[in-house]
């Protein structure tokens, strides 16, 4: 029956989140033995605990970092930089 199929989705999903993966890692922060440590959220880098905010589900590893920003950092903070002023202007 195609609910059992869906069912069994779910729950190999939530098991991989949990950390049954190839990296054995829980991926939602504040849950687990083995947890993600340092998302990339800035309130819970600047709140001054170590623990990340508890509940957020992350995405997994990324050794290649794959983000569009994170090959030249300068050029965008430029941007971000320049598109603050803009928006300055046009209030």
């Amino acid at each position: 029956m195609w609910v059992w199929t869906i069912l069994d989705g779910v729950i190999r999903s939530m098991d991989y989140i949990f950390g049954k993966n190839a990296t054995g890692y829980s991926f939602l922060t504040g849950f687990g033995s083995k947890q993600v440590m340092f998302p990339h959220h800035r309130p819970s880098g600047a709140d001054g605990v170590v623990d990340p905010v508890p509940g957020f589900i992350i995405g997994g590893p990324n050794k290649d970092m794959q983000d569009r920003r994170s090959g030249n950092r300068k050029k965008f903070l430029r941007k971000l930089i320049a598109g603050s002023s803009m928006i300055g202007i046009a209030d």
